[in-house]
C-alpha cells in the first residue's frame, strides 16, 4: 500500500509537481483558465488534491481496489498497490478531472476522477454517474467509459469554511485525446487537430475528419430510442465530450459524458408517423451540432465544412444498423424511417430546422451561427439522403 499519494498538475509542457505555491493558487473553475464573474468560494490545489486522496485512501484505497478489480478480474489486497499518482488534467464548467495512475505488480492502471466543484457539477454528478452505469450496462460495445463508483469527502475553502464535494471513478481512456478545430499551418479554414501532448501538431486529414464524424454520429444514434425518443443530449465539441486515439492512419472514438437522457420532443404515441417526425428531428439536430465546435476549444464558435453532413448521414444509418443486430426485427422501423426522410421535401427540412432553433434559448451563444447557416445545412442534409435505406 502506498504510503505518499503524489500529486501533479498537467501543463502543455508535460506534468509537473504540485507543490510549493503551486498548492496554495486556486483550481480555475472553467477551461480557459480564467472568468470575469468571481468564484463563489477559492479551492486551492492543496484542498483539491486533499479531497481526491482522502476520497481514494479511504478503507484501505477501496475505491481503487473495486476498479482494479473491474478491470483485473481478481481480487487486490492494499499492499499490492505500490504507487498512487494523482495528475489535474483540466477545468471544466461541471467537472475537474484528474487521472489517477496506480501501479500493481508492477503493472500501470488508471482512473479518472470526476471531481464536482461547481454548483452546477454537484447537481450533475450523481445523474450522471447513474446514467452511464445504465447505458453501459445495455452496451457491450465500449462507447462510453465504465464507473467504478461514487465517493464524497469535505474539503477546507475560503474564509475557514468547508464544503461537500462529490466525485465519481471511472475508466481513463490511454491513448485518447480531445479534439478542436484549430487555424491550420497554412490559414483557414479551421482544422481538427488532437490535442495530444505527444504529437503537438497532429492535424487529421479530411478522410479521417469524415471518419470523426460518422463515428460520433453512430454512437450518438446508437443511444437515440426511435420509439421513446430518449436521446443523449446535450453535447459539444467545444467541451471535449468525444475523444479520440489515432493510430496507423485509423482512429477510434468514445463518448466521456451522458449529462442528460431524455426526449426532446414530448411523449411517444406509438405511431409511426411520430416516430418519424422524432426521428427528423434528432437527424436535424445531431447533424449542425456534430459541425459546431470553439476555436482551439475555447475561442469563438467555429462550423465545420460540408464533409459532416455525408458523416453524420452515414453514422446515424450506422446507428440504426447497430441497434437493428441487437433487436429483433428492428429493421421494418428503419426503412420507415428511411421512408419518412425520402418523402419529406427540402423545404420541410428547412422548416423543422427553423422550429428547432426557434426552441433554443434565445441567448444561447451558439444560436446565431446555427441561424446563418441553417438553409445551406438542411440543404445539404436533403442531398445526402440515401436513395435506397442502407439497413436491410
Amino acid at each position: 500500500m502506498p504510503s505518499v499519494v503524489q500529486w501533479y498538475i498537467s501543463t502543455p509542457e508535460g506534468e509537473k509537481p504540485a507543490q510549493g505555491p503551486v498548492l496554495r493558487a486556486s483550481v480555475p473553475m472553467n477551461r480557459t483558465a480564467h472568468s470575469d464573474a468571481p468564484d463563489p468560494y477559492p479551492v486551492t490545489y492543496a484542498a483539491y488534491f486533499g479531497g481526491i486522496s482522502a476520497a481514494l485512501s479511504r478503507d484501505g484505497f477501496s475505491l481503487i481496489r473495486k476498479g482494479l478489480e473491474k478491470r483485473l478480474g481478481e481480487r487486490v489486497s492494499p499492499e499490492r498497490i505500490h504507487r498512487v499518482r494523482i495528475v489535474a488534467e483540466k477545468h471544466g464548467p461541471f467537472y475537474h478531472p484528474a487521472r489517477v495512475e496506480t501501479l500493481v505488480d508492477g503493472r500501470a492502471v488508471s482512473f479518472v476522477m470526476n471531481v464536482a466543484l461547481s454548483e452546477a457539477g454537484k447537481r450533475l454528478v450523481g445523474r450522471e454517474c447513474d446514467l452511464l452505469r445504465t447505458l453501459c450496462r445495455g452496451c457491450g460495445r465500449g462507447f462510453l467509459p465504465q464507473v467504478v463508483d461514487r465517493s464524497e469527502t469535505v474539503i477546507p475553502v475560503g474564509g475557514g469554511k468547508r464544503v461537500r464535494v462529490p466525485m465519481f471513478l471511472a475508466e481513463w481512456l490511454d491513448g485518447f485525446h480531445e479534439f478542436h478545430l484549430c487555424e491550420g499551418p497554412s490559414g483557414p479554414p479551421p482544422r481538427i487537430r488532437v490535442w495530444d501532448p505527444s504529437s503537438p501538431h497532429l492535424f487529421l486529414t479530411r478522410g479521417q475528419c469524415v471518419s470523426l464524424y460518422r463515428e460520433a454520429a453512430k454512437v450518438l444514434t446508437y443511444f437515440y430510442n426511435p420509439l421513446t425518443f430518449e436521446q443523449i443530449f446535450p453535447w459539444h465539441h467545444a467541451s471535449g465530450d468525444f475523444v479520440i486515439r489515432v493510430h496507423n492512419g485509423g482512429l477510434e472514438l468514445r463518448l466521456v459524458t451522458v449529462r442528460q437522457f431524455a426526449s426532446m420532443v414530448g411523449d411517444p404515441d406509438g405511431s409511426p408517423e411520430t416516430q418519424g417526425e422524432a426521428a427528423l428531428f434528432f437527424l436535424l439536430n445531431m447533424s449542425m451540432r456534430m459541425r459546431l465546435d470553439r476555436l482551439d476549444g475555447t475561442g469563438p464558435t467555429v462550423w465545420s465544412g460540408d464533409e459532416a453532413v455525408g458523416a453524420a448521414m452515414g453514422g446515424f444509418f450506422d446507428g440504426l444498423h447497430l441497434r437493428v443486430l441487437e433487436e429483433a426485427g428492428g429493421s421494418g422501423l428503419v426503412k420507415a424511417l428511411h421512408a419518412c426522410m425520402v418523402q419529406t421535401e427540402e423545404q420541410g427540412w428547412l422548416e423543422r430546422g427553423r422550429a428547432l432553433l426557434d426552441a433554443c434559448h434565445p441567448l444561447a451563444p451558439d444560436l446565431p451561427v446555427l441561424r446563418s447557416h441553417l438553409e445551406a445545412h438542411t440543404r445539404a442534409l436533403y442531398r445526402a439522403i440515401p436513395v435506397r435505406c442502407p439497413v436491410q
